[in-house]
């Protein structure tokens, strides 16, 4: 076993806990998926010699669907997962490189949590640090997956920078959950 496969099963042993912890949380599917996408992508890579670029595309539209299915409003979550299922049959038909289809899939993952954290802000009154992780978490995502589809010479460096940030991301969220106090920033509201 080479250093970089020893890396990439570390990886998926450590994204194993956060769904433990983030367990009846707003984000478990999401924590859910991300657990199992990393292992049954490499069992369809090992067993079934599929390309990875066909198993982390349906992991990755199943994550978005995951953030922006709401469990108050059924009808329009459905709505929803209809557009975002048939947007991602077309684009998976006809896009060659699917890595673009998963770079595509995260930037809208990115800006959903950036605009769920926008939104604790004014909402609130209040910043959580756990959002604002998760848009980091995906940001490292959004980069990796842009030197990869750049072609970049730099691509391998930025993959194992972001997977090391990730493995420090993998704890954060076995210790915290969105409700944890210690990360939620409350501010002083002017009258």
């Amino acid at each position: 076993m080479s250093i970089a496969e020893f890396i990439i099963y570390i990886s998926a042993l450590f994204w194993l806990f956060p769904p433990i912890r983030q367990f009846n949380g707003e984000y478990f599917y999401y924590f859910l998926i991300l657990a199992i996408s990393d292992p049954a992508n490499l069992i369809c890579i090992k067993l079934f010699g599929l390309r990875p670029n066909i198993v982390l595309p349906v992991a990755g539209i199943l994550l978005l669907i995951s953030i922006t299915a709401s469990r108050e409003n059924l009808k329009i979550s459905l709505y929803r997962v209809i557009v975002i299922v048939l947007a991602f049959i077309i684009f998976f038909i006809c896009l060659e490189n699917h890595l673009f289809l998963l770079l595509i899939i995260h930037i809208f993952i990115l800006l959903t949590f950036i605009s769920i954290s926008t939104r604790s802000i004014y909402k609130r009154n209040e910043i959580n640090l756990f959002l604002w992780a998760l848009s980091f978490y995906e940001l490292s995502i959004v980069i990796n997956l842009s030197e990869f589809v750049s072609g970049s010479e730099l691509r391998i460096i930025i993959y194992y920078m972001t997977l090391s940030f990730q493995f420090l991301i993998a704890i954060f969220f076995t210790i915290f959950t969105e409700k944890s106090n210690s990360l939620i920033i409350r501010l002083k509201s002017i009258d």
